[in-house]
């Protein structure tokens, strides 16, 4: 798969939000990491300004000066819309998209698992 806002460790502010990774078609099944997050100096952009860019899908870190990259309404970027064309809607619309690009900045604090 593509990694729609660059090569990093992604998460959301709202655990409910992760919680469409852990699913298989339409069951919830596996689990998800709530962690703390280090974002230092993050670029933040609204997806709705990627609506007709891709350009940073898998993209090697953020700018120059920066640590991290947040995305707002993810869904109104362009990587997004394609996705739902070929999967279709997610369990649960993101608020943001959180991209850090060293291991050092999630440290887990708990585990959520699910069973079908």
């Amino acid at each position: 798969g593509r990694l729609y806002f660059g090569c990093g460790l992604y998460s959301t502010s709202a655990s409910s939000s992760a919680v469409r990774y852990a699913k298989v078609g339409k069951t919830v099944t596996g689990g998800v990491f709530v962690t703390n997050v280090a974002c230092g100096k993050a670029q933040v952009i609204d997806g709705a300004s990627l609506a007709s860019d891709t350009s940073l899908e898998d993209q090697d870190g953020p700018p120059s000066g920066m640590n991290s990259r947040i995305i707002n309404n993810p869904h109104g970027a362009q990587s997004y819309t394609q996705l739902t064309a070929l999967a279709g809607e997610p369990l649960r619309r993101s608020d943001d998209e959180i991209v850090v690009f060293d291991s050092a900045a999630m440290m887990p604090k708990y585990l959520i698992t699910f069973q079908p």
